[in-house]
Formats: C-alpha cells, sequence, structure tokens
C-alpha cells in the first residue's frame, strides 16, 4: 500500500528539500536561497521561483516544511532578530506556495521528528573552539547513511528525517512499524 506523493522542506538559508511517495524511496537536494541575492526579499523570491516551478512539475498531494525553533530557544542560543525573521519567512513562501497550488500543508516540530526516527530529540554536545556545540547534525546525517541515503548536507539530512517522520504518520503499517521497531523494518 503506498500513499500520497509527500514534499519536505527544512528551512534554512540552504533549504534541504525530500519528497516522494509514502511506503517508497525517496529523493532529496538542496536549494541555496542565497543565489537570489543579498536580500531575504530577494532570497524569498528565489524560494517562491524554486516552488512555483517544482509544484508545476511534480503531483505533489502533501507539503510539510520544519517548524523554526520557538522565538525563545532561538535568541537563548544565540539567533539575532534577522535569522528570526528569515526563518519564519521562509516557511510563510512555503506556506504560500503550498496554498496557491491548493496543497495541504502542515509542519514538523525536528525534535519529534528526530525522536519518531532515531530514537533520540536531542544528543550530545561537545566542545569546539571552547563553545558548547551539539552533535545533532552530525548523528542526523550519520542516521541517514545507516538508512541508505547520502545527503549532501544537514539540511537535506533533516528534510529526509521530515519526510520519514510526516510518511509514518499518514500510514498507520508505517507508523505501527516505528513504533514497534525503529527505522529498521521500514523502507
Amino acid at each position: 500500500m503506498t500513499g500520497p506523493f509527500v514534499a519536505c522542506f527544512d528551512v534554512a538559508t540552504t533549504v534541504g528539500c525530500c519528497d516522494g511517495v509514502v511506503g517508497g524511496k525517496p529523493r532529496y537536494w538542496s536549494w541555496d536561497l542565497r543565489d537570489g541575492g543579498d536580500t531575504q526579499a530577494q532570497r524569498f523570491l528565489q524560494l517562491w521561483n524554486f516552488l512555483g516551478a517544482y509544484l508545476v512539475e511534480n503531483r505533489v498531494e502533501r507539503m510539510f516544511y520544519e517548524a523554526p525553533i520557538p522565538v525563545a530557544v532561538m535568541l537563548d542560543i544565540g539567533s539575532n532578530e534577522d535569522t528570526l525573521n528569515f526563518l519564519r519567512g521562509v516557511a510563510a513562501v512555503i506556506q504560500l506556495a503550498a496554498a496557491a497550488h491548493e496543497i495541504p500543508c502542515g509542519s514538523w516540530g525536528i525534535q519529534e521528528a528526530r525522536k519518531a526516527v532515531t530514537g533520540h530529540a536531542t544528543f550530545k554536545s561537545e566542545k569546539v573552539n571552547g563553545k558548547k556545540v551539539s552533535t545533532a547534525k552530525r548523528e542526523i546525517m550519520s542516521h541517514c547513511r545507516l538508512l541508505g541515503h547520502e545527503p549532501d548536507d544537514d539540511n537535506q539530512a533533516d528534510a529526509i528525517v521530515g519526510w520519514y517522520y510526516e510518511c509514518s504518520l499518514l500510514n498507520p503499517r508505517i507508523a505501527a512499524a516505528l513504533a514497534r521497531d525503529g527505522m529498521r523494518s521500514l523502507f
């Protein structure tokens, strides 16, 4: 049993993308919004153009994006207002494109998706140049390789995790296997 064609997007300056039919093998790639120009508006337009072409070429039935981290957490880890505005703007452009193409759109929380797919919501930290840094990105990349994927960057890896997570919610057979066995028995 297969399900709808699902597209998932990691919200970042380099947007990680992953799509495929539920129960199938996904494809993944990245869109670097810096190619659109230096301003946020130019980068939002770049994403709008990417999404427009992509949605015309593909029969996407459901879209999902990584929900931006809560503002208080982002400020606590040192993000500035420009970063906050940009990430929320990327999420808004994704939602707008979905609405323009009449595609249902939702979001996933990264920790919730990581826990469902890897068994861990958070990861250890280590000191790098005197700063405490999470190993999450590295661990997610490693886990994607265990699943048979070779993402080029952590943005693609987060989109892959989001895709597996959303597929498990859309297909009860996958959700039951995920709860019972983890990702080993699935794709």
